[in-house]
C-alpha cells in the first residue's frame, strides 16, 4: 500500500504540493502543469491530467517519459523533441502544438510550452511546462480553411482553390511542353427546376452533377464549383482531341441519368464550354474567361453539347496588340514613367474636397500622357494586372508617407482581389506605418467583386481589418442584391456613371438610381456620385442626399500632388 501511495504521487502531486490559488487556476483552466526529471525519465504531473489526457493509458503512461511520447502523434513527435533540444541549446523558452492519443483512441491538439532548470554545471536537470488542450481553437481553424477552399454544398473545390490548381497546371504546361485543358460545365435550365420544384430539388441536381463529374474524369483531375450552376474541371497532360472525348463522356452521363430529387426523378442535361492551354492563355483567369465564352456559345447553339473555344483572325491580332501595349506598360514602369492623375471627390454638401481618386497615368515616350483606358483591358489580357495593381500600391504608399494632409481611393483589378500576394504587401505596408491605413480607400468593381462573392468578401474583410476603407466601384452595374451588400461589408459604393450622366432627363434612370440609393441607405454605406458635369446632375443627387459627387463639374484629374 505504501508502496502504491508513492508511486501515485510521481504520477499526479498531492493537492497540498500546490499552493491553493495555483490549484483552482489550474482546474478553472484545465491546464496542467509538468516537471520532467531528463535524467530519470520521469514526469510529475500537477492539475487535472486525467480530464485533458482522458483514462485511455492510465497514469502510469504519463509518468514515464517513453511512454508518453508514445502517445504523441508519430508526426508530431520531432515537433516536441526538435522544440525542446533547440530550447536547451539557446536557453529560450521552448513553444509547440502536437496532437496526443486521448480517451477513445481519438488525437487531441494541446499547446506545450516550457523552460529548462539548470544544475550547477549549467546543463539542463529539470523540464518544467505548462500543457492545455487547443482542439477547439484547431477544429475551428479547420473549418475556416475548408470553408475558404471547398464549397459548402458539394463539398468540391470552390471558384478560387480551382483557379489555383489551374494556374498551377499552367505553370507545369508552360514549363515542361505538356498540353492541358480546362471545362467549365453549366447545368442546363437549372433556374426553371429552382422555380419549379425549390431549392431542395435544384440543390440535388447540383450534388449529382458533381458526383456524375467524379465518376467521368480522373484522379489527377481538379474538379470545382465554380458558381451557381457551375462547374470546372481541370485536366492536367490532356490533349485538344481527349478534352473533346471527355467533355462527350460527361454529356452521355448526364443525359442518362434520372435523378433522384424530393420532387421525383428529373432528367437534366449540361452544356460544356472548353480550353486547351497553354496556347495563348497567359493566366488561370484568362482560361477560365475563354471557357466560359465558350459554355455561353454552347449554350446558344441548343444546350446539351461541347464547344471548344477558338481564336479568331481578329481575336488574335487583337491579342498581339495586347502584348505590344503589355511591353510599353512594363517598360514605362522601369523608366518611372508612371504617374497619378488626382481627381477630387467633394461633399455633396459643400463642394469641399474630403480625398482623391489618383487614376493611373503613364508618360509615353513621345511625352504624351496616356489614360488608364487605353491600356488597362490589355495589361488584364496579357495577365500583367497584378503587375500593375502592386506598383500602384506603392506609388500611393509613397505619396501618403510624405504628404500627411493627402487622402485618396486606389483602383485594383478583379484579378488580384483572389490574389493573396498584393495583400500580404499591403499589410507589409502598413506594419510600421498604421496611421496611413484610414487615408487610404480600396476600390474594387462591382462586376468583378460578384463574380466570385465568397472571396471578395474576404478581401475586403481583410482590407478593412487593417483599418483602410473599401468602396465598390461601378454600383448598379452588376445589379448587387441585398444578400451581396451585407456579405461585402464596403464602406462606400460609387454609383455607375452610366446612370449619372444625364439622369435629369431620364425617368428610369432615376427610378433605378433612387433604389440603389435606398438599399445603400440601408447598409449605412457612404454614397458616390461619379462622373457628375453638369449642375443639373449635381442638384439632383444633392436632393438624393449621397454623400459626395465627383466629376470634371467638381474638377479634372491633374498630375502632381495636390496641394494642403
Amino acid at each position: 500500500m505504501e508502496k502504491d501511495m508513492k508511486h501515485s504521487a510521481v504520477q499526479r502531486a498531492q493537492p497540498d504540493s500546490l499552493p491553493g490559488w495555483v490549484s483552482a487556476a489550474l482546474a478553472a483552466t484545465g491546464d496542467v502543469v509538468y516537471e520532467l526529471d531528463l535524467a530519470r525519465g520521469a514526469i510529475t504531473w500537477h492539475g487535472d491530467v486525467e480530464q485533458l489526457f482522458g483514462t485511455a493509458y492510465g497514469l502510469a503512461a504519463l509518468s514515464d517519459t517513453r511512454k508518453f511520447y508514445q502517445i504523441i502523434h508519430s508526426n508530431d513527435l520531432s515537433t516536441r523533441i526538435n522544440a525542446i533540444e533547440a530550447h536547451i541549446a539557446s536557453h529560450t523558452p521552448y513553444d509547440c502544438e502536437y496532437r496526443v492519443r486521448g480517451a477513445g483512441g481519438n488525437f487531441i491538439w494541446v499547446h506545450d510550452r516550457g523552460t529548462a532548470v539548470l544544475d550547477d554545471a549549467g546543463q539542463p536537470k529539470i523540464l518544467m511546462g505548462v500543457i492545455r488542450s487547443v482542439n477547439h481553437r484547431k477544429q475551428t481553424e479547420a473549418q475556416v480553411h475548408h470553408r475558404a477552399s471547398f464549397d459548402e454544398l458539394t463539398g468540391h473545390f470552390n471558384r478560387q482553390r480551382l483557379r489555383d490548381r489551374l494556374g498551377d497546371a499552367l505553370k507545369q504546361a508552360q514549363r515542361y511542353g505538356h498540353t492541358g485543358a480546362f471545362l467549365v460545365i453549366g447545368v442546363d435550365k437549372l433556374s426553371l427546376i429552382n422555380e419549379a420544384y425549390g431549392h431542395d430539388a435544384a440543390d440535388t441536381v447540383i450534388i449529382r452533377i458533381g458526383q456524375l463529374l467524379e465518376a467521368h474524369t480522373r484522379v489527377s483531375d481538379s474538379i470545382g464549383r465554380i458558381g451557381g450552376d457551375l462547374y470546372g474541371v481541370v485536366l492536367p497532360r490532356c490533349a485538344p482531341d481527349k478534352m473533346a472525348i471527355v467533355a462527350e463522356k460527361i454529356l452521355r452521363a448526364c443525359r442518362d441519368a434520372a435523378i433522384e430529387t424530393n420532387a421525383g426523378r428529373l432528367q437534366i442535361s449540361v452544356s460544356i464550354g472548353g480550353v486547351s492551354f497553354p496556347g495563348l492563355t497567359q493566366s488561370a483567369f484568362d482560361i477560365m474567361t475563354k471557357a466560359e465564352s465558350a459554355l455561353h456559345d454552347a449554350k446558344g447553339r441548343g444546350r446539351d453539347c461541347f464547344i471548344e473555344y477558338h481564336q479568331s483572325d481578329e481575336q488574335m491580332e487583337s491579342h498581339r496588340s495586347a502584348m505590344e501595349i503589355g511591353h510599353m506598360v512594363v517598360e514605362a514602369i522601369k523608366d518611372n514613367r508612371a504617374m497619378f492623375a488626382y481627381q477630387p471627390v467633394v461633399e455633396a454638401a459643400n463642394g469641399k474636397t474630403m480625398f482623391y481618386e489618383a487614376l493611373l497615368r503613364l508618360r509615353g515616350t513621345d511625352g504624351a500622357l496616356i489614360p488608364a483606358g487605353k491600356f488597362i483591358p490589355a495589361v488584364e489580357q496579357v495577365g500583367l494586372a497584378r503587375l500593375v495593381d502592386r506598383h500602384v500600391l506603392d506609388m500611393a504608399i509613397t505619396d501618403l508617407v510624405a504628404n500627411p494632409h493627402l487622402s485618396m481611393a486606389i483602383n485594383i483589378s478583379g484579378l488580384t482581389v483572389a490574389e493573396h500576394s498584393w495583400l500580404r504587401a499591403l499589410m507589409a505596408a502598413l506594419k510600421d506605418k498604421p496611421e496611413i491605413a484610414p487615408r487610404l480607400i480600396i476600390e474594387i468593381t462591382e462586376t468583378e467583386a460578384l463574380r466570385d462573392i465568397e472571396e471578395s468578401a474576404r478581401f475586403v474583410q481583410a482590407v478593412r481589418d487593417l483599418g483602410c476603407r473599401v468602396a465598390l466601384d461601378d454600383f448598379g452595374a452588376g445589379y448587387t442584391s441585398f444578400k451581396h451588400l451585407k456579405a461585402l461589408t464596403v464602406d462606400i459604393v460609387k454609383i455607375d456613371g452610366g446612370y449619372v450622366r444625364g439622369i435629369h432627363n431620364n425617368r428610369d434612370n432615376r427610378v433605378f438610381v433612387h433604389s440603389l440609393i435606398e438599399l445603400a441607405k440601408t447598409f449605412g454605406l457612404e454614397i458616390i456620385a461619379e462622373c457628375i458635369e453638369e449642375q443639373a446632375e449635381a442638384d439632383h443627387f444633392r436632393q438624393e442626399g449621397v454623400h459626395y459627387m465627383q466629376g470634371y463639374f467638381y474638377g479634372k484629374p491633374e498630375i502632381g500632388i495636390p496641394k494642403a
